[in-house]
């Protein structure tokens, strides 16, 4: 869906909602933390940043446009042709709010009514150390969940070494067959 390069794409933009601190500039810090809460919400995936010496996470990457209302980057979903949609609030006039589709192009974006928007609902998590089984390639494997963040766990396959532990979002997970 693209919600990497969107959001690397707004921080260098200069969108006020990737200004976390609010104080006019967008660091590297701000954007790791600003798209590890895209990823794991938007995506079920968890995006974890290192910081180099070459590269301080204080190293400013652009300055913040002024923000043009109080929702702005709020992250949402929009009902819309009979469906709930993922998305962002990218502008506000009069009660009705510009909302940006995430992984769809600016041409899709549309202006709903504020009664048609919602929080986007917590994905189910599983608690960790709980047996389930993950789809990989179409098959469903024995697993634990070894670590939780947003919608994304942290899993080991049983028989398998660490090196095939990997980070799968909900949609992957079921509850053992019995």
């Amino acid at each position: 869906n693209w919600t990497f390069t969107e959001g690397f794409l707004a921080a260098l933009g200069g969108q006020p909602y990737v200004d976390l601190n609010n104080d006019g500039k967008i660091t590297l810090k701000e954007f790791a933390e600003y798209i590890k809460n895209d990823m794991v919400i938007f995506e079920e995936q968890n995006s974890p940043s290192i910081f180099t010496n070459g590269f301080p996470e204080d190293f400013t990457l652009s300055f913040a446009l002024s923000k043009s209302g109080k929702r702005i980057g709020e992250r949402i979903e929009a009902f819309v042709e009979n469906e709930w949609w993922k998305g962002r609030i990218i502008e506000e006039n009069g009660g009705r709010y510009k909302i940006h589709y995430i992984g769809y192009n600016d041409n899709d974006d549309s202006w709903v009514e504020a009664k048609n928007l919602r929080k986007i609902a917590t994905p189910k998590s599983y608690p960790v150390g709980t047996i389930v089984e993950v789809e990989w390639k179409k098959k469903w494997y024995p697993a634990k969940i070894l670590d939780v963040t947003g919608g994304s766990h942290y899993i080991t396959y049983d028989g398998y070494g660490e090196e095939w532990n990997e980070w799968v979002p909900t949609s992957r997970i079921r509850k053992p067959k019995k």
